[in-house]
């Protein structure tokens, strides 16, 4: 029996794990993937809101911008000092540094064991596995855009889902301290162009269905780029925000993007995935847990 489980060790899960075994409380971190895993995401971040996290995650850093260019059709671009740099991290060495700090502070980690159905029970919330039965007094769904564990307690409905389409590329002529936005290329969405030390995270992401690779094609060529077109192309979904909506059932919440918690305009999720982790975990240690979803539009989505 432990006194929480969290399913999905993304930054929401693993930050999760890591507060909650921090606060004394037997806790269970369970991933589907082997770790480490490769995540798609452009991967940027605030970096002062990085440096206040309590564990160190400095060294999944790949690069800091200090600017945006904005570019719309073939307008003129224009620039934005930002006042606070953005940090680009590698998402796979991210998720894995705050899943070794979550299990440095006492969680117990089984990562390539995904779960499998849930019930939810008076004195307790079962957890099915291939490897048997886990039982908790709370349960955190931290399990993506797709959230089974949304699924089966019936918190998440059908979402409107945004797709994107993303290369990890080399050979842009490109500022290292500046990241392209890019809007009109796109049907209904945007594109983006984020250096880092190892490569340039490009991409877009829309609602245009095949079209995105035409669309990321022509992105491509918007950049100036000229190279081969055989690269790996990923792909990841995000869900529309649906402010109000219920995140919470018995010992049961949802955080991170399973909750649907993504910036509207950017698709940020990083910040709003470890910032729901604390909301949640501080609702579990302090035997709070239903003011969970209003504290979540309070102070993430306001």
């Amino acid at each position: 029996m432990y006194d929480a489980i969290i399913v999905g060790a993304g930054p929401a899960g693993a930050a999760s794990a890591y507060y909650l075994a921090r606060a004394g409380l037997k806790t269970l971190l369970i991933e589907k993937m082997k770790l480490p895993r490769f995540k798609p995401c452009g991967g940027a971040v605030s970096l002062k809101f990085l440096l206040s996290l309590p564990f160190d995650v400095s060294g999944t850093i790949k690069g800091k911008i200090s600017r945006l260019r904005y570019f719309y059709n073939n307008a003129d671009p224009f620039e934005v000092e930002l006042d606070s740099q953005l940090a680009m991290v590698n998402r796979q060495e991210f998720d894995c540094a705050i899943v070794r700090a979550a299990v440095g502070a006492g969680a117990e980690l089984i990562d390539g064991l995904a779960a499998s159905g849930l019930a939810l029970e008076s004195q307790a919330i079962k957890v099915l596995t291939g490897k048997g039965i886990f039982e908790t007094k709370y349960l955190i769904g931290a399990d993506g855009v797709y959230s089974r564990i949304g699924e089966w307690s019936g918190l998440t409905k059908k979402r409107k889902i945004n797709t994107t389409l993303e290369i990890e590329l080399p050979g842009l002529d490109q500022d290292p301290q500046t990241a392209f936005i890019g809007f009109g290329q796109v049907r209904r969405g945007y594109s983006w162009s984020f250096p880092k030390s190892d490569a340039y995270s490009v991409g877009i992401g829309g609602r245009s269905g095949e079209k995105l690779k035409v669309e990321l094609d022509r992105w491509l060529t918007f950049l100036g780029y000229s190279g081969r077109r055989d690269f790996k192309i990923t792909g990841h979904a995000l869900p529309e925000p649906v402010i109000g909506a219920r995140l919470q059932k018995g010992g049961l919440l949802l955080a991170g993007d399973a909750a649907g918690l993504v910036g509207p305009l950017t698709g940020e999720g990083i910040r709003y995935a470890i910032q729901s982790a604390g909301i949640a975990a501080q609702a579990i240690i302090a035997g709070e847990i239903g003011s969970y979803s209003r504290l979540i539009y309070r102070q993430i989505s306001s």
